[in-house]
């Protein structure tokens, strides 16, 4: 199982407080096994309690990747 994910962590450039975190994992497993992390846990408290407006999660199928 792969456990890191292939990650990339953007600002807008229309709106420098707008924030895009993008990740893909090797499968449904991984992204189960992310979600357990300690870091990902305090985002989920971080994100109930701040003024986040939007979070948005979307499953998608890869078609190919590249190697960074």
């Amino acid at each position: 199982m792969k456990v890191s994910p292939n990650s990339d962590f953007l600002q807008s450039n229309d709106d420098p407080n707008k924030f895009i975190f993008h990740e893909v994992h090797a499968d449904a497993e991984a992204a189960a096994y992310h979600r357990e992390h300690p870091h990902f846990k305090l985002w989920t408290v971080f994100e109930e309690s701040r003024d986040v407006t939007l979070s948005i999660s979307k499953k998608a199928t890869v078609i190919f990747l590249l190697k960074k």
